[in-house]
């Protein structure tokens, strides 16, 4: 069967839709497919959405209608069963509301309206003879399902619609026990249900009619778009449409896929010679003999003036060759002008698996071809053989190249093979989230971890972009996948958290690792590295919580011990943060700062409390004794698994740039950063309140304190950084 026989590439479907029709369906089906695939249309889907809604809202009026007139209407036993059968179509009408957009896009809409039209025709039914028969105003209602039937049935089920309606009023009828003094009502009755019966179905008849050349016109327009006037293949559009789909599949479903280029040899000779009108017939032909060759599910395109394609789906190398030879030796074969063309094929690699690449190396065959003369030696006989002996020295040395590079092409995708066999071993057993993608950030490459991260089968995200497979995460990983693809700078240890499928409501955090891909100095796609460090995270969090209440309960006993300095780590913690923030170091760090300047004097609660708080000025052995609380505060730290980085900033805090502090007498940049931030936070602090053995100094003299320390005891950005968030009152008294 030829390729452009298939309905579904006569009727214009898309790309989508062929790849679910072409060659994987029973020929009996394509028919009904195609049918199905217009069906689908969004303007079809629109207008049975708006229907389908109007149907359910007027039957929901109706039956309001009925329980109004029920409870208006003097009270009995049939009364209250009337009313429950409408508030239970109500009831129905509600719950199926929110489905209609649902409804309304499958197959089975047309038969669920025709469902309802009946059932509401019953209800209506029901009603009248509860009510009192022909003489009920609720018989009325059986109008409607006739009406709502014309707007959207087809022909068939609008008339089945006017007989159920018919044979309804007869059961009402007939069931009345006074029907021998209401048939002259009933026969006016049904005469206008006959009436508006026979106009419903002249209108559903003419609806059907313009809705059927409307899909008519619509499926030639499909066509004229999407195939080329002069050969009936698919047009350039059209086929690299195709072309992305059918990679697509062939990723999804681990198949093969092949594609031929094939060139008309010395075209814009043969159309000098011969014209241009012979020229196109030329075309028509290669066409219609590339139709037949092909099998049913190939895919037929012509992609420029002179240049066809054909895709090949599950085929290999070996089958594209086999495939090739027989298309060049057909087009040879055909009648008419003698033509030749060359005919280059290409497979889809496992290292660039894309369209694009696909296309490159079989254009790349093509030229080869064309290089080496095959397409023309069906038709070089009438040459003298001294020219044909020119020609086949030329021929034979480049053959000869042509073997080198094949030789040398071998080596490279035996070594390739090697590598991704290592890779899957190592995809397979390990406990890394792994994965590659193409410069689109469609995944080629995803091991069974890095699928159940995404909360899915590894099968099932090839050939979808990481968009679609994880769009909530989309806009944290967007930025580094384009900053990898743009620059070519890997991205390392980056966290990304949020919501899998497989765990709704479940936090994750993601260590992610992303490095580019590259094939001769060009990005090809970027590899993806992934830890799922929730856990780990989690247990940090927890950590970082219970130190903050070791902390607190610490700093509480350090103010319960000195009732003096009540506040004073708190205001020390407060101010060493801002500082730190405005020398813009990390925020672990920063983190880390504020919780040992929290607790910067614990080491105070190893110290006498009568000391602590006693007046006066201490004796130099007693101010011995004081000194000694930073290394008393680091060592309880130490003991109870405090972080080092805390632990060494309470232990340096009372450091001085030029080594006259204690414990440790250190100097410059042997004093951490953090501690030399909290000795200034410290200091100002200190020298602002009130002591048991001093009043409290103006700011006059802090900040000169302050001024003249700088650089000699206290880190001179850090005392600058001070006074600019004290002037600006980020740091106030």
């Amino acid at each position: 069967m030829k390729s452009t026989d298939n309905p579904a590439i006569e009727q214009g479907a898309s790309a989508a839709e062929v790849d679910a029709l072409v060659g994987r369906l029973p020929s009996g089906a394509t028919d009904h497919t195609a049918s199905v695939a217009f069906d689908s249309h969004p303007h079809t889907q629109k207008f049975w959405s708006t229907v389908l809604q109007v149907g359910l809202y007027v039957l929901a009026g109706e039956t309001v209608a009925t329980m109004i007139y029920c409870a208006l209407t003097p009270h009995g036993s049939h009364r209250i069963l009337i009313f429950s059968i409408a508030l239970c179509a109500t009831l129905a009408v509600a719950v199926t509301v929110p489905f209609v957009q649902h409804i309304a896009s499958t197959v089975w809409r047309s038969d669920i309206a025709f469902v309802w039209t009946l059932a509401a025709g019953l209800v209506a039914t029901l009603s009248a003879h509860l009510d009192g028969g022909i003489d009920s105003p609720l018989i009325f209602m059986l109008i409607l399902p006739i009406a709502s039937a014309a707007i959207a049935l087809p022909t068939r089920k609008v008339a089945i619609c006017g007989v159920a309606t018919f044979a309804e009023l007869s059961y009402i009828f007939l069931s009345d026990q006074f029907r021998h003094l209401r048939t002259s009502d009933t026969a006016i009755f049904a005469t206008a249900l006959l009436g508006l019966t026979i106009f419903a179905v002249v209108a559903s008849a003419a609806r059907t009619r313009r809705q059927n050349e409307e899909s008519q016109l619509r499926s030639t327009l499909s066509v004229l778009a999407r195939t080329d006037t002069l050969t009936k293949c698919l047009n350039h559009g059209a086929f690299y449409e195709r072309l992305d789909a059918e990679v697509n599949r062939a990723l999804r479903q681990d198949e093969s896929l092949s594609l031929l280029m094939i060139d008309v040899d010395l075209f814009k000779s043969f159309n000098d010679a011969h014209g241009h009108v012979a020229g196109d017939e030329v075309l028509t032909r290669i066409g219609t003999t590339l139709r037949e060759v092909s099998r049913n599910f190939d895919v037929v395109g012509r992609v420029g003036g002179d240049e066809f394609a054909v895709v090949l789906p599950t085929s290999g190398g070996a089958d594209a060759a086999t495939i090739a030879e027989r298309v060049r030796r057909a087009l040879v074969s055909t009648a008419g002008p003698p033509v030749t063309a060359s005919v280059g094929f290409a497979t889809l690699s496992d290292a660039r698996p894309t369209a694009k690449e696909l296309v490159r190396a079989a254009d790349s065959c093509l030229y080869e071809m064309k290089l080496l003369g095959s397409g023309r030696r069906s038709v070089d006989s009438q040459e003298d053989p001294a020219s044909r002996r020119g020609d086949e020295s030329e021929t034979t040395t480049a053959d000869a190249e042509l073997r080198r590079v094949k030789e040398h092409v071998r080596e490279i995708e035996r070594a390739s093979a090697e590598a991704l066999s290592i890779l899957d071993a190592y995809q397979s057993t390990t406990t890394v989230g792994l994965g590659f993608s193409d410069t689109e950030c469609r995944m080629l490459r995803i091991n069974p971890m890095l699928a159940e991260l995404h909360g899915g089968y590894a099968k099932d995200q090839i050939g979808r972009t990481i968009q679609e497979i994880v769009p909530d995460l989309w806009p944290q990983l967007e930025p580094l996948y384009r900053s990898v693809i743009d620059t070519g700078t890997p991205v390392i240890n980056q966290e990304v958290s949020g919501e899998t499928a497989a765990e709704p409501g479940v936090l994750h955090t993601w260590l992610t690792n992303l490095y580019p891909v590259t094939i001769e100095e060009e990005i090809i796609g970027v590899g993806t590295v992934v830890v799922d460090i929730s856990d780990q995270k989690r247990l940090f969090e927890s950590q970082v919580r219970l130190n903050r209440s070791v902390v607190a309960a610490l700093a509480g006993a350090v103010e319960m011990r000195d009732p003096y300095t009540s506040g004073h780590e708190h205001r020390v913690a407060q101010i060493s943060g801002l500082i730190a923030k405005e020398l813009h170091l990390e925020v672990s760090e920063i983190e880390s700062i504020e919780l040992a300047a929290e607790i910067h004097d614990v080491g105070k609660l190893g110290l006498p409390a009568e000391l602590l708080s006693r007046p006066g000025k201490l004796t130099a052995e007693e101010m011995a004794l004081i000194r000694t609380h930073a290394q008393i505060g680091s060592d309880m730290l130490g003991r109870v698994g405090f972080p080092e980085c805390a632990r060494q900033m309470v232990l340096q805090h009372h450091e001085r740039l030029d080594g006259s502090g204690y414990p440790q007498g250190l100097q410059g940049e042997h004093i951490k950063i953090g501690s030399r931030i909290i000795a200034v936070a410290d200091v100002f602090d200190a020298m602002f309140s009130d002591r048991p053995y001093r009043p409290s100094l103006t700011i006059e003299k802090v900040l000169g304190e302050l001024r003249s320390g700088s650089g000699v005891l206290y880190d001179p950005s850090v005392v600058l950084t001070f006074l600019e968030l004290w002037e600006t009152g980020r740091i106030t008294s």
